[in-house]
């Protein structure tokens, strides 16, 4: 029996099967929503913060890819991408822009949580404009190739912008990113704190992915077991290890398109049959992303400026509406492509 559980590409659109699984996505970004806002708004003893931080790392990196997992069964089509964009981005911006500075903090938080569900369905939409634009299952190996090498271009090198923000204040990614919550250190009892942040590209390109994978009858349950825990442990890293140092680049921020688009291609290998052609093109593709590469980390590094301090107050109430920054003091901690 198939592991697939999206029907094949012959199977008829828009079969319940494939309507359940839009509805498992709009689901599950609701409980994560409503999993932000229960986590900001408690707080736990000290001695349960190792244990709590551990389970919501997992559990926050796991739901999202297993919602868009679930979104991606869908026969989308440019105009279906195109109203969850729209609709994605007023939830996911307007909230924290009329709520940011609401007199209670628990309106703010709200207004955070409720903004993490938006940033899912305008994910899923835009990957889903991106994958009506793959018209065979050979393209996804010469894009995800480049994605991943010009997403270690951005984050890596020292021209690349998003490293700059990652490795520097933390509030533009506050204001936009997905957030990991952790546990954050207090006296006697802790809050349920951002300490990670995912780029929405990340989210999009992962979203696209699975729609190709799905449309194409590819090995898509495979994909999404080795992703998460994939995803999981490299985050691990970024957190646990974000102050080292490797061949001169720091872990405090990853580029996540590499592991996203490895974790697509490792479970899909026997899935591409490319004609010597399409061989010749995704070696000029990879040339390409390689060179890009290249030329980033040869720019000279430029003077960074010290990071922020977090604030002393209470949570700040920005996108996220439950964390403060990360202090100058620890590294900036993010995953993103």
């Amino acid at each position: 029996m198939s592991d697939e559980i999206a029907p094949t590409p012959h199977a008829t659109p828009g079969s319940s099967s494939q309507k359940r699984s839009l509805q498992i996505f709009c689901a599950l970004s609701v409980l994560l929503a409503a999993l932000q806002f229960a986590l900001g708004a408690i707080s736990v003893p000290i001695s349960w913060v190792p244990g709590a931080s551990f389970a919501s790392v997992i559990i926050f990196l796991a739901l999202p890819v297993l919602a868009i997992y679930f979104g991606a069964n869908y026969p989308w089509r440019l105009w279906q991408g195109l109203v969850f964009v729209l609709g994605g981005a007023a939830i996911w911006l307007l909230p924290p822009i009329f709520f940011r500075n609401a007199g209670s903090p628990f309106i703010s938080l709200a207004a955070g949580s409720i903004s993490q569900a938006g940033l899912m369905a305008f994910c899923l939409g835009v990957g889903a404009m991106l994958a009506c634009a793959i018209r065979e299952r050979n393209m996804l190996l010469p894009v995800s190739i480049f994605l991943a090498l010009l997403d270690v271009m951005l984050v890596l090198t020292p021209m690349g912008p998003v490293g700059k923000i990652a490795r520097g204040s933390q509030q533009i990614l506050s204001d936009v990113a997905y957030k990991v919550p952790a546990v954050s250190n207090a006296p006697t009892r802790s809050h349920i704190a951002a300490v990670a942040f995912v780029g929405p590209a990340d989210l999009l390109f992962m979203a696209m992915f699975f729609i190709v994978l799905f449309r194409f009858g590819m090995q898509t349950k495979r994909t999404l077991l080795v992703m998460i825990p994939t995803v999981i442990l490299y985050m691990l890293v970024v957190l646990l290890f974000g102050s080292a140092r490797l061949f001169g680049f720091t872990l405090a921020a990853l580029p996540a398109m590499v592991p996203i688009g490895a974790a697509m291609l490792l479970s899909n290998l026997r899935e591409f049959h490319l004609t010597r052609s399409e061989k010749a093109s995704t070696a000029i593709v990879a040339a390409a992303g390689l060179l890009l590469v290249i030329w980033g980390a040869i720019q000279s590094r430029p003077e960074m400026a010290p990071p922020e301090k977090a604030p002393q107050s209470a949570p700040s109430t920005g996108a996220g509406g439950q964390a403060s920054r990360i202090s100058a003091s620890s590294p900036s901690q993010a995953a993103r492509g």
